[in-house]
């Protein structure tokens, strides 16, 4: 009885550590993992002394686990020891004290295989790539990855990377370094990854990278390596309209309502944006669109965007569209059809972006009664007449009343239509008045409507107005309202601080 309770208490002792090695069968020169575990609770580390002899230990590691599970709480330390075998055959790894339990002992079968030698071999530094896909399409995505391997440090490295021909080549921000055996040899490995979009069919020469350095030694040593130019076979596109992605998708970035009702003579603005993943926002066809016989279409040269996430390449490119009704009546903004290649599924698909009708309505001008309390009357401007009067005659000699009221005709007179339209809340008067005004001022691009004006101001509150103003002209809102004095009051510290036309401007003509 006393011994099967001391075996039952070496058992447990000897169950809190044990110990794997991964894997189990090598080749000489190549490393493996020993893996030890202990779930007892201890600053005390392994006791490595008896591996020396038969291994080379390159590094270790430790980690350390806590679980708590319906109040029992479990610790566990995890020791990985990274070993070299120094000669071939059956080793017997001994049992590894850690604390006051001993391991077992494991057995790792080393081979020794024989391998002949080529040039290559016996490089310590070298290149290799690779290419997929083998037989890629025009215009789609091919990865090509470089990996440069080296046994030891390397100084002043210089990787020229492959060049293409008729093709657009990016480098992906996403190196990795890496540990491989090549060989029965163990190189770092840094590897580079990049993306090509080959623009014609044919055969497409990529010519190949190099590396020059100095290989780091008691005497540093100059090293380079060139992989040859290879040529790639690109198949022709499968369809007219070749537009192959992993996907494709579109956003509206001024949403138009499912109707529109538009005054004659008015105009209807769009901003689309078509989005890619797998090919580069230069490569997205322009698009075409339209909206009937009697209608007018102006679009904005594109904006493109590119970016890298996660080693794809998402691309995006941006459409303003301005629509010109020039008849009173019905009318449809048409869809528009963006065809393009699934490259995970290999079928075709088609982008629709849908139609919008619209009504041309008649402009309705609201005419003021003679004796309309909003107008000037004519008591009042006698009276104003009187004290102008008074003004001119008891200070018109200190006060430059020219130039004041060249100043008072510039702001009251010569824009009272637009102060008028304001005040009554009358937006399409408003925005007829500051059409008007805008072309007086010399703007560097042609103004068609309130967006051309509110692109080239400075001011962001009258700016801010301005989209208000357009918001309650166009937008799709039930029981919208506007209050012109606001913008009338910001229109008149636009004009005192002189800060009209905006000096720089990079947006092309329509």
């Amino acid at each position: 009885m006393k011994m099967l309770l001391l075996w039952l208490v070496s058992f447990s002792a000897s169950a809190a550590v044990s110990i794997s090695v991964e894997p189990q069968v090598v080749s000489l020169g190549q490393d493996t993992q020993l893996i030890l575990k202990n779930t007892d609770v201890g600053t005390e580390l392994p006791d490595l002394t008896g591996l020396v002899k038969d291994f080379a230990i390159v590094g270790t590691q430790q980690s350390n686990s806590y679980q708590n599970i319906n109040g029992k709480s479990s610790h566990e330390t995890l020791f990985i020891v990274l070993l070299s075998p120094k000669h071939a055959g059956q080793i017997t790894i001994p049992g590894v004290r850690w604390g006051k339990d001993v391991t077992n002992a494991v057995t790792l079968d080393v081979q020794d295989i024989q391998t002949t030698k080529v040039a290559d071999h016996d490089k310590t530094v070298f290149l290799t790539w690779s290419l997929e896909p083998k037989h890629p399409l025009v215009h789609e995505q091919i990865k090509l990855v470089l990996k440069v391997y080296h046994a030891g440090p390397l100084l002043d490295a210089k990787i020229n990377p492959p060049a293409v021909n008729n093709g657009l080549l990016f480098a992906l921000d996403n190196k990795v370094n890496l540990l491989e055996i090549q060989n029965n040899k163990r190189y770092q490995v840094e590897q580079y990854s990049y993306i090509i979009y080959p623009q014609q069919s044919g055969d497409m020469l990529i010519k190949g990278p190099a590396i020059e350095a100095l290989e780091y030694d008691t005497i540093p040593k100059q090293v380079h390596d060139k992989l040859a130019d290879k040529t790639l076979h690109i198949s022709p596109a499968l369809q007219k309209d070749w537009l192959p992605v992993k996907s494709l998708s579109y956003q509206e970035l001024l949403p138009l309502g499912k109707h529109i009702g538009v005054p004659v003579n008015d105009t209807i603005s769009r901003k689309l944006v078509i989005k890619a993943v797998g090919i580069p926002a230069q490569l997205i066809p322009d698009l075409y669109p339209s909206c009937g016989a009697n209608c007018k279409v102006y679009i904005n040269p594109a904006k493109i965007d590119n970016k890298m996430v996660d080693g794809e390449l998402h691309s995006q490119k941006v459409f303003e569209i301005t629509y010109l009704p020039e008849r009173i009546g019905s009318g449809v903004i048409q869809p528009i059809k963006l065809a393009w290649f699934n490259t995970q599924t290999r079928k075709a698909q088609q982008l629709l972006i849908p139609g919008v009708p619209f009504e041309v309505l008649q402009a309705k001008t609201k005419v003021l009664p003679r004796n309309n309390q909003e107008g000037p009357r004519p008591w009042l401007n006698s009276l104003l007449g009187l004290l102008a009067g008074m003004l001119i005659v008891f200070f018109g000699k200190k006060i430059p009343w020219l130039k004041a009221f060249d100043a008072l005709k510039g702001v009251e007179i010569r824009n009272y239509k637009l102060k008028k339209a304001c005040c009554n809340a009358n937006g399409p008067m408003t925005r007829v008045a500051l059409l008007k005004w805008a072309k007086r001022q010399g703007f560097k691009e042609p103004i068609a409507d309130l967006h051309d004006i509110a692109r080239q101001i400075n001011d962001k509150n009258f700016a801010a107005q301005l989209e208000g103003l357009l918001f309650y002209l166009y937008g799709n809102a039930p029981h919208k309202k506007w209050h012109g004095a606001q913008l009338w009051s910001c229109f008149n510290k636009l004009k005192i601080t002189k800060q009209v036309i905006a000096e720089d401007s990079d947006t092309l003509n329509p």
